[in-house]
């Protein structure tokens, strides 16, 4: 007996790609805003009236302005991984430096601020928080910062109660891509 199957899916299936933007995406306020029909008259001397038609330039221009948004969003995104992996590799440098040399209560708090991550320290370690972090009484707390600061695996600013601590880890600045008025991409 010869079976027989019934297609109950659609053997083509309908994308658009507009379809799949949110209402509410930053190139959609973009298209509502700025209007790219000048390309057609300024290209009008560039195309033949005979022949196969080309893609419409003004989509053209657009779906290279939208291309050229992904690429920066790869970029930026490269160059972030890119810095936490640096940021990692110096991270571990520096407690491998340090196996050994430290005291439980430093072995804490270092861990703890590496654990915040690159941006995790901003405005920097007090003593205050030295001291609820490892329990330490003031005068450790003082005593363990000063060698953390002297072994270089912090930085100090400032002075007395305005003393923060920084890990001693560079951390390389990320940048934001855009494009320029030419379309070129830009880092800013």
């Amino acid at each position: 007996m010869m079976g027989q199957h019934d297609r109950s899916e659609a053997l083509f299936y309908y994308f658009r790609l507009e379809d799949q933007v949110p209402e509410t995406h930053l190139l959609r306020l973009i298209e509502r805003h700025i209007s790219f029909a000048f390309v057609r008259e300024r290209l009008k001397q560039s195309y033949s009236e005979t022949g196969r038609p080309s893609i419409d330039p003004e989509l053209l221009l657009q779906i290279t302005n939208w291309l050229a948004w992904f690429a920066g969003i790869a970029i930026e995104a490269q160059q972030s991984t890119t810095a936490l992996v640096e940021f990692l590799i110096e991270k571990t440098k520096l407690l491998d430096r340090l196996r050994g040399k430290l005291n439980s209560r430093q072995e804490k708090a270092l861990v703890r601020m590496f654990r915040e991550g690159p941006h995790g320290s901003k405005g920097g370690l007090s003593a205050g928080n030295y001291s609820t972090i490892t329990g330490a009484s003031p005068a450790t707390t003082t005593r363990d910062l000063a060698d953390l600061v002297e072994k270089a695996a912090l930085t100090r600013t400032g002075e007395r109660k305005h003393a923060r601590y920084q890990v001693a880890v560079p951390l390389r600045e990320t940048s934001r891509v855009s494009l320029n008025e030419r379309g070129d991409l830009v880092e800013s």
